[in-house]
């Protein structure tokens, strides 16, 4: 049992490592530029929510000392989640939109038919997806608002 826990330590230690040699690779400076690689750049959106939702992580959970004086400091944790969400939610590239999940599901063989079994099926994923949206808006707001008092 210890060495199946040792093993699976190391292999954990591993991937971890890997995954930070991986982002710490793909930072090249150029004449004192950070210089990105192509497929960072084709799809940028992504790799800025990517950064910007591990330094907010990061942010959370340090001890900090301060929050914004136009809101209470439960408030501004919830702020912080919120925003979380949403950049999560970008660098996945949206993987748990209600419609995206809808047509996973489904047999897209035939793109001439429509992919909701009826109206009220397609409403209610509709409206879904669009909540889902707006969850994701809100923390972006929220991050645009709070911008500067990413501090501590």
């Amino acid at each position: 049992m210890n060495i199946l826990f040792q093993q699976l330590i190391h292999v954990i230690t591993e991937i971890h490592l890997s995954k930070i040699l991986k982002r710490i690779k793909v930072m090249r400076y150029t004449k004192g530029h950070l210089r990105l690689s192509i497929r960072e750049i084709w799809n940028l959106k992504v790799h800025l929510a990517s950064c910007i939702y591990d330094s907010l992580l990061q942010f959370k959970n340090l001890d900090r000392t301060s929050y914004p004086s136009d809101i209470s400091d439960k408030k501004w944790e919830e702020y912080l989640d919120k925003m979380l969400f949403s950049f999560k939610e970008i660098s996945t590239n949206y993987k748990n939109d209600p419609l995206e999940l809808y047509l996973k599901g489904k047999d897209l063989s035939d793109t001439l038919t429509d992919d909701f079994s009826s109206d009220a099926e397609r409403t209610l994923v509709m409206n879904d997806s669009k909540k889902y949206f707006d969850k994701i808006n809100e923390g972006l707001n929220l991050f645009s608002k709070y911008f500067n008092d990413l501090w501590d």
